[in-house]
C-alpha cells in the first residue's frame, strides 16, 4: 500500500503499545475523523508479524515494553531499511530516550502524559507527508545518479 497520493485515502497507521486500554483509546479517537485506519499489537513480536503481513503508513510506538522496548523495535525497522513514518508515543518523558529514538530515525517523540489527543493524529500527518518528500527527494536523487551516470557514458 505505502503512501497514497489521494487526499482522501485514510492514513494506516500500527499502534504498539502493551496497555490494551491505551490501544483501544487511541483508536476510538484516531478513526473518530475517518481520516486513519488503526490496527493494533500489544508487543514488538506481534506488531512485526503484522508488518510483514500488512502495509502501513506510520507507526506508533510506546517506549517500555515487555520483551524488547521502541527503541529495539525502532532499531529493527530501520535495520530492513523500513523508511516508514515512525512515532514514539511514551509515558517516560526522559529526554535520553527522545534523543535516541530521534537518533535511530523515529520522526515524532510524543509524551502521552503532556500531549493532547488531537496532537497524535497531527503528528502523524505531518510525519507522513516528511515520509513523502523523503520519498521524493530520494526518487530525484537516483534519477539525477542515472542522468549524470548515462551522461558519462554517451558519446559526444
Amino acid at each position: 500500500m505505502g503512501l497514497t497520493t489521494q487526499q482522501n485515502q485514510k492514513i494506516h497507521v500500527l499502534h504498539v503499545d502493551d496497555d490494551p486500554n491505551i490501544l483501544s483509546v487511541s483508536k476510538d479517537i484516531l478513526e473518530c475523523d475517518g481520516k486513519f485506519h488503526v490496527q493494533t499489537a500489544t508487543c514488538v513480536d506481534e506488531a512485526l508479524k503484522k508488518l510483514s503481513q500488512h502495509s502501513f503508513d506510520a507507526i506508533i510506538s510506546d517506549y517500555e515494553m515487555p520483551q524488547k522496548n521502541g527503541l529495539q523495535f525502532l532499531e529493527e525497522i530501520r535495520s530492513q531499511k523500513n523508511e516508514i513514518a515512525f512515532v514514539m508515543f511514551t509515558g517516560r518523558g526522559r529526554e535520553e530516550v527522545a534523543v535516541k529514538a530521534l537518533n535511530l530515525g523515529a520522526d515524532r517523540y510524543i509524551n502521552k502524559k503532556v500531549t493532547p489527543k488531537p496532537s497524535t493524529a497531527n503528528s502523524l500527518t505531518q510525519s507522513k507527508k516528511l515520509w513523502s518528500v523523503k520519498k521524493l527527494e530520494c526518487n530525484w536523487l537516483r534519477t539525477r545518479k542515472k542522468l549524470i551516470s548515462s551522461t558519462r557514458n554517451s558519446a559526444w
